[in-house]
């Protein structure tokens, strides 16, 4: 047993004195390890635990280290200094119930513990227990009559509002030692409290004097200042201490007060401002920005305070829930008279409403468009609301017997009484149903439209007869475009038949007079591509709007649905269209999906449109992927691996890459075509010799937002009369119009590195 013992010793003071040469050397962590494993072999040793506290403490594990002096004290190395270390790290960690603990024990281990006694005090002072900190002070002055002890007695005394005990202590204190600055400051905020505001501004500009970054002390005299009106030097002091502590929302709040109370009120509220910033729920900071926007007739923002207020106001204070509805109520006070229209029947500008002959009753439904709630709405002698506290109503509906009506009367009033009528008369009217005609496409005696097989869209035009205006003019779900004031109107639309075998035309008239015409499709099996010498053509959309770390872009899905409609005039056999496409979907799909469906469908023609962000970086071009990340390079995706994808499309005899992006024109090495002429549609020997074009909306320029380029573009497919139109004709006009209209270069071209027999692009009309 004895050689055990002597073996286990040694090796545990084998660590310790490892351990030692390591703290020689600086090597802190290493000399942690060493007498953590001392402690390991021997765990009652209360040296190992009162070194390793010693080297945590150096390092800054202040956690570490105040448990490891503790640790020390419990087994009897030096305990009363052990433990009041460990009572100095908890309360700077803010543990002060351990920190109390510890002080405790080290004063019950050695008497007459002037330090100890010092630390006792300041934290009943941070526990807000000023009786028990006085005592500690008391304490702390009979082991030793030192300047902070009488510091610290002086500083309970304050807090208990013993004013008279608190001067006397520290001004004791100060004699003792001149520059405690801690005591001078203190003074000069007791001296605020008794009025000695000459004193209290002396006092702190001392500490100022001798400690330009004590922030508390420009507080003190700023109150000083504001005490005596001096508002600007009270402002100054707070805007030095903001700038050494600009999240303090207590600086903000001061200064924000001092404003207010020399009616600089939009300076106050930019200061409750900042202070809600940090504390959104500061009830004094919404209170008085809120009182601030009222003294400058910012109602809105007033009653928006308030209204915060109210919902943070808990539910038993009714009192100043009261108070809050009163204030709100008033700020909201106007006398504007509510706005009463109709939504059904439809009333004309001489106050009349149609009712068709037929109708016995209708319901009458319309809106009332007021700032406050409203109290009482009736109709001739039908009440539909009736509430003193009033209601947010804006929308009133009835059924009303009609048989003998000859006037409608409506009445509203609001909360602030202030009231409206509206009488109309009643005119009966006819109830013939529109008569439906369909120009294109021709519709056969049977009522049935021959399709192509692969027609996906359908381009309808037609007219509607009838004694009254029309309404609307629906084909299934699409709203036909027509002019709403027309007799008799002509109307247009382009309707998605994918999966359909029938198109419902729906027209409506005002008095709601409505013909639905049913039309059957047959597909004949006639391809586009064969009357088409663009041959199977395909169009590829791609549009990358939300970006995982750049900016989200409004106008790529609104392009892409311009450019679906554009082109749907055209013989285009497929439409694909591709969103937010990361760096991976983006190869694949250029790479393998796309170039096996171009060669398994014989593709002769295909366009691809990206709209996105760009960049061009050491004379490479780059679409931006979804998931890209700034400024790495490496994420994006290189039109150089574009162009060696595309060189694999071997079927094809036309490709045209419209890139509407920043920076990605000279990504494509474009080779210039020389002056862009017009081409006109009979040289068709151009649709038979290859083409690899590019025509972008920006070389090493940037691109816009809301794009102009794109507009342009699909302008120029919708508004073309010819039986077709060339991409040269269509970058002509692009070129003009933003080279009028914008800063942005588009160039056009043929793409360097892919066969270009100087054919073209042609857009085929249907």
């Amino acid at each position: 047993m004895l050689s055990c013992s002597l073996v286990y010793g040694q090796s545990s003071r084998g660590y310790i004195k490892a351990a030692e040469q390591f703290i020689t050397n600086g090597y802190y962590e290493e000399a942690i390890q060493q007498y953590t494993k001392a402690i390991e072999f021997d765990p009652g040793n209360g040296k190992a635990y009162e070194e390793r506290a010693r080297a945590n403490d150096q390092i800054g594990n202040n956690n570490d280290a105040a448990q490891d002096f503790r640790n020390a004290a419990v087994l009897g190395s030096n305990p009363a200094e052990n433990y009041f270390r460990a009572a100095e790290l908890f309360f700077q960690l803010g543990m002060t119930d351990d920190a109390s603990n510890a002080i405790n024990k080290a004063l019950r281990e050695k008497q007459k513990f002037h330090e100890a006694y010092l630390l006792q005090c300041q934290i009943f002072i941070e526990q807000e227990n000023y009786s028990a900190a006085r005592d500690a002070a008391d304490n702390a002055i009979s082991a030793k009559n030192t300047p902070y002890a009488l510091y610290l007695k002086g500083l309970s005394e304050f807090r208990l509002g013993n004013f008279t005990e608190a001067e006397q202590n520290l001004e004791k204190a100060i004699i003792k030692d001149k520059l405690l600055l801690e005591a001078y400051l203190t003074l000069a905020e007791l001296q605020l409290n008794t009025n000695k505001v000459n004193y209290s501004l002396k006092n702190s500009s001392f500490v100022i004097a001798n400690d330009r970054n004590y922030k508390k002390a420009y507080i003190i005299r700023s109150k000083g200042y504001s005490a005596l009106n001096g508002y600007k030097n009270a402002i100054s002091d707070v805007s030095v201490a903001i700038s050494l502590d600009s999240t303090n929302v207590e600086y903000y709040m001061i200064r924000g007060n001092y404003y207010y109370t020399i009616a600089q009120y939009q300076n106050a509220i930019n200061d409750y401002t900042v202070a809600l910033n940090y504390d959104m729920i500061n009830s004094e900071a919404i209170k008085n920005r809120a009182i601030a926007y009222e003294k400058i007739n910012m109602k809105e923002k007033a009653i928006s305070d308030y209204s915060l207020m109210l919902t943070l106001t808990d539910k038993s204070e009714t009192a100043k829930i009261a108070d809050l509805e009163e204030k709100i109520f008033d700020l909201n006070r106007e006398n504007q008279k509510p706005v009463i229209s109709l939504t059904n029947p439809l009333a004309n500008d001489d106050y009349e409403i149609s009712i068709p002959e037929d109708e016995e009753e209708i319901t009458i439904s319309g809106n009332i468009i007021d700032k406050s709630k409203l109290k009482l709405i009736r109709i001739n002698n039908d009440t539909i609301l009736n509430s003193i506290s009033g209601s947010k109503q804006d929308k009133f509906s009835l059924t009303v017997d009609v048989s003998d009506l000859e006037f409608l009367t409506i009445t509203a009033i609001d909360i602030y009484d202030n009231a409206n009528t509206v009488s109309y008369s009643v005119d009966r009217i006819e109830i013939q149903s529109p008569q439906i005609t369909l120009y294109n496409p021709v519709v056969g005696d049977d009522g049935i439209i021959g399709l192509n097989s692969d027609d996906k869209f359908l381009y309808i035009e037609g007219r509607i007869e009838d004694e009254s205006l029309i309404k609307s003019i629906k084909i299934d779900e699409v709203y036909a475009s027509y002019v709403p004031g027309d007799i008799n109107p002509r109307f247009t639309a382009a309707v998605d038949i994918t999966k359909k075998n029938r198109i419902h035309v729906i027209a409506t008239d005002t008095y709601e007079n409505k013909t639905v015409r049913e039309y059957l499709f047959r597909r004949d099996g006639r391809l586009l591509s064969d009357d088409s010498p663009m041959g199977k053509t395909w169009v590829v959309l791609i549009e990358n709007s939300e970006y995982k770390d750049f900016s989200n872009l409004y106008s790529p899905s609104k392009d892409v649905n311009m450019m679906q409609q554009a082109l749907s005039r055209y013989k285009i056999n497929k439409v694909i269209i591709k969103r937010n496409l990361t760096k991976r979907e983006l190869e694949r799909f250029f790479s393998i999906d796309l170039r096996d469906l171009v060669r398994i469908n014989n593709v002769n023609s295909l366009l691809i449109w990206y709209a996105g962000h760009g960049e061009f970086i050491n004379g490479t071009g780059y679409w931006i992927p979804s998931d890209a990340t700034m400024d790495v390079e490496f994420s994006y995706f290189n039109i150089n691996a574009l162009k060696a994808s595309l060189y694999s499309y071997t079927s094809l005899t036309h490709l045209l890459v419209v890139s509407d992006a920043c920076k990605t024109g000279d990504g494509f090495t474009i080779v210039m075509r020389g002056p862009i002429e017009g081409i006109a549609c009979s040289e068709t020997q151009l649709s038979l010799l290859k083409s690899a074009q590019v025509f972008t909306s920006a070389g090493q320029g940037y691109a816009y937002d809301n794009s102009l380029f794109t507009r342009t573009f699909a302008n120029a497919l919708l508004n073309n009369e010819d039986d077709c139109v060339t991409i040269d004709d269509i970058a002509k006009r692009v070129s003009i119009v933003l080279q009028n209209t914008s800063s942005q270069k588009p160039e056009f071209g043929r793409i360097l590195g892919l066969e270009d027999k100087q054919g073209t692009f042609f857009f085929i009309t249907r």
